[in-house]
């Protein structure tokens, strides 16, 4: 499809009866032309999902303007196997020249994204992309992971945890917060309730403000160590940070609720 400003080739693979092999699909999206500037693909399913993720990798080499990558209800089937494609289709990316260009990652109802490989991908987007406008992923339930998104004047990043069929280690944790990107301008967080998973977000979060330029809004809603003195002791550490960052000078909004991190012994 042309518009004005993007070609986008589109693609809906529920539409091939039988279902494409791998070959099949591989030859088609390698084959897209150079000249289009992103791809939508929706339902590839299985052996068509392996090709595809072949045909994109190539693709991505040969293009000249990559500027939106999007996959719709695309999964192969197997955790595993899902997990391990999608490390290699971001590692692609990331090592190709379309870091310098695309604006808009999407990929909803996939395995290839999951709890277990987002910490390690997500931050690698974060690090390559720069001009990435939105990164946005769902699981095969269609529960969000993260989302990252940047208006005219801000750049909002959103996790909701409870997303998550097993709790992040805090290194996950941390490794995934604290390399958010320094231009974000919003933070939401939202229902860690595993005490591994919270330390980690919460040191995640120290050590992407000694980087962050200008914080304007901080939420955490039902983020919960749960275990004794930790709570406070990890709330102050936040604080302490908050107060002497000088990226939260811009600060407006900061909303803390259904803690243990900011009690009635740390409060004052």
């Amino acid at each position: 499809s042309n518009g004005i400003q993007t070609n986008t080739f589109t693609l809906d693979f529920q539409a091939f009866k039988p279902p494409l092999s791998s070959k099949q699909a591989y030859d088609l999206i390698s084959h897209v032309p150079v000249t289009c500037t992103g791809l939508l693909l929706t339902n590839a399913i299985g052996d068509t999902m392996v090709g595809v993720f072949r045909g994109v990798i190539e693709w991505v080499v040969k293009a000249k303007e990559v500027k939106e990558i999007i996959f719709f209800n695309c999964r192969v089937g197997d955790d595993e196997m899902g997990q391990m494609i999608g490390s290699q289709l971001v590692n692609g990316l990331t090592n190709s020249n379309c870091t310098e260009t695309i604006e808009h990652f999407y990929m909803t109802n996939t395995d290839l994204i999951i709890p277990g490989n987002i910490s390690d991908l997500a931050p690698l987007v974060f690090q390559k992309m720069k001009k990435m406008k939105l990164f946005y992923v769902t699981d095969e339930s269609n529960r969000t992971l993260t989302t990252l998104s940047k208006g005219r004047h801000t750049q909002a990043f959103r996790v909701d945890f409870s997303a998550y069929d097993h709790p992040l280690s805090s290194k996950q944790a941390y490794d995934l917060i604290s390399q958010i990107p320094i231009t974000c301008t919003h933070l939401h967080l939202s229902n860690a309730v595993d005490s591994e998973t919270t330390i980690g977000v919460v040191r995640g979060m120290v050590g992407w403000l000694r980087n962050a330029r200008e914080v304007k809004e901080l939420m955490l809603f039902d983020c919960n160590v749960g275990e004794g003195e930790d709570g406070r002791v990890i709330g102050s550490e936040l604080a302490n940070e908050l107060m002497e960052s000088s990226c939260t000078s811009a600060l407006e909004y900061f909303h803390v609720r259904n803690t243990d991190m900011i009690v009635s012994g740390n409060v004052s």
